[in-house]
């Protein structure tokens, strides 16, 4: 028997192999599809996505080889979010503030370790103890579950990871294996245990001391829970009596488990994978014999449906797996894109991560024209026409009455496409009544405007430039050397000698003294200084001029009278 659980981990070697579904005649198209794309290889899928739309999952690079874990957005595309130094990576759950879980290989491959990716960046997830842990979910408290290993490996036990504490709860039981596989807000886990009694789906709630509650099966040995919303319904996979096929199921307290039934009696495999908050549940089943995967949905209080059949056909899509849904009805997982190779000659068959959208678009209706008759009922008024981005044949429906009344009465017409998306239009129907008469006025004869010939702009006549002639520059003036004329040499002073005075006879006499004459100034010979060379200035030696020679003065003797 195999053993459900073991897709995830399965993943890391190689992707899922999916059938491809034969066609399919359902519903009118409700979704649209959008392709994700790869990171360069030829496989992609979806696993979770928030209620923003972002979605992640894991894809093969350039060359097949890597899985890489990746984060989607609208508008944004594909964002590689790396690994742990490993060769592969996978991407398991989103909350909605943008928090990434899930696993990758360390440096050298050697081990798989969970991991958080926020803020752009990937954080390791304690183990139990031993070797190797995977985080599956986590909710908008930052709370994370999944499964890790023990001390000495021994055994894989569903642990609880708090983010505002740090601490890891392992979630046992002793004597087991046992997987965390989602956690709703309020902190609910959902998984499976397996021990010597087999493999069963079981729910954890807090604050765990309790132990796991056993959910059952549908009759076989064999059950997994994979997801839980916000009112604690929970959806998985569980074998039906005598273990020959697998078939999803919805689970809540005081109902039990309920088969979710299977596209035809001879499915093999079907399995509920998540659980919105309105209850619908997405998953897989497979054809006759389990030839091929086809997605489904089953909301609410109505049967499983084939996403297939929800689609516009022809668009190259076969969607194999559903493997996420939000509260917004927004579906991601993979499928089968086919390509056509126009240089080759081929189509290429791809496997890709998908995003449907619901059908919000409304359609487009156009009512029949007005009627008014002098008194009589109508014979007809007409039928509307709608058209739709999707369905090609939306409901037409109006509110006539069965006789109408004298008088206008009017008719609303509605079209409803296949997504109940709705829009209307009115008629007027008027009975008994002589519509006035339009007086159309004669039309306004607007004379013509008499456009004036363009006024001719003559040429601008640009004088040619003129031209400057070259600036002729002189010579430069050389100075001839400054010639200093030789100093002017004063004579030497001659002072006359002096006037004597012949002696005045006076009684008594008066004796004249001798008059001192000073000693006559010497002139200090020049100096002249060197002179600026421009060239340099040759400045003959001065001349000294001697000392002026003044002779003693004559001395008059006395007279003596």
């Amino acid at each position: 028997m195999t053993i459900l659980r073991n897709t995830i981990k399965a993943l890391l070697a190689a992707p899922l192999a999916f059938g491809i579904p034969v066609g399919v005649t359902l519903a009118a198209p409700a979704y649209t599809v959008t392709d994700l794309g790869t990171l360069g290889g030829t496989y992609s899928n979806g696993a979770a996505l928030n209620e923003a739309g972002q979605i992640v999952g894991h894809s093969h690079l350039l060359t097949n080889t890597p899985l890489h874990a990746f984060l989607w957005q609208e508008g944004v595309g594909l964002e590689d979010l790396g690994t742990l130094g490993g060769s592969h990576a996978l991407a398991s759950g989103i909350n909605n503030f943008g928090q990434i879980v899930g696993h990758s290989q360390i440096t050298g491959d050697t081990a798989k370790r969970g991991f958080i990716w926020k803020a752009g960046a990937l954080q390791v997830l304690p183990t139990l103890g031993g070797n190797e842990s995977r985080a599956l979910a986590i909710n908008d408290n930052g709370a994370v579950t999944g499964a890790a290993k023990n001390l000495g490996d021994s055994a894989e036990h569903a642990f609880v990871w708090q983010a505002s504490t740090g601490n890891t709860i392992d979630l046992g039981p002793l004597n087991s294996n046992s997987q965390g596989s989602d956690i709703n807000f309020n902190g609910q886990v959902v998984g499976y245990v397996q021990d010597a009694s087999g493999t069963h789906a079981a729910l954890w709630t807090p604050p765990y001391s309790a132990g796991p509650t056993n959910l059952g099966t549908l009759g076989g040995s064999y059950s997994e829970a994979n997801a839980v919303n916000i009112a604690g319904q929970v959806t998985g996979v569980a074998s039906i009596l005598g273990d020959s096929q697998f078939r999803g199921f919805i689970w809540q307290a005081g109902q039990g488990m309920v088969d979710l039934g299977s596209l035809t009696p001879n499915s093999t495999d079907t399995a509920g994978i998540d659980i919105n908050a309105n209850g619908d549940v997405v998953g897989y089943s497979t054809t006759t014999g389990g030839a091929a995967k086809r997605a489904i949905i089953r909301k609410n209080g109505t049967p499983l449906a084939d996403l297939n059949g929800l689609i516009l056909p022809n668009s190259g899509w076969v969607l194999s797996e559903a493997r996420a849904i939000n509260d917004a009805g927004q579906i991601t997982g993979i499928g089968t894109l086919t390509k056509i190779d126009a240089p080759n000659n081929l189509n290429r068959v791809e496997y890709h991560a998908f995003l449907l959208s619901p059908d919000r678009i409304k359609p487009t209706i156009t009512c029949p024209s007005n009627i008014s008759t002098p008194g009589t009922q109508p014979i007809g008024i007409g039928t509307a026409v709608a058209l739709d981005n999707l369905d090609t044949a939306p409901f037409i429906s109006n509110n006539r009455p069965s006789t109408f009344p004298n008088g206008s009465t009017t008719v609303v017409w509605t079209a409803v496409d296949a997504n109940d998306n709705a829009a209307s239009c009115n008629q007027l129907v008027t009975i008994g009544v002589t519509p006035t008469p339009v007086v159309v006025p004669p039309p306004v004869v607007t004379p013509p405007v008499v456009v004036p010939p363009p006024v001719v702009t003559p040429p601008v006549v640009v004088p040619p430039p003129v031209v400057t002639p070259p600036v002729v520059v002189p010579p430069p003036v050389v100075t001839p050397p400054v010639v200093v004329p030789p100093p002017v040499v004063t004579p030497p002073v001659v002072v006359p000698p002096p006037v004597v005075t012949p002696p005045v006879v006076v009684p008594p006499p008066v004796v004249t003294p001798p008059v001192v004459v000073p000693p006559p100034v010497v002139t200090p010979p020049v100096v002249v200084p060197p002179p600026v060379v421009t060239p340099p200035v040759v400045v003959p030696p001065p001349v000294v001029t001697p000392p002026v020679v003044v002779p003693p003065p004559v001395v008059t003797p006395p007279v003596v009278v």
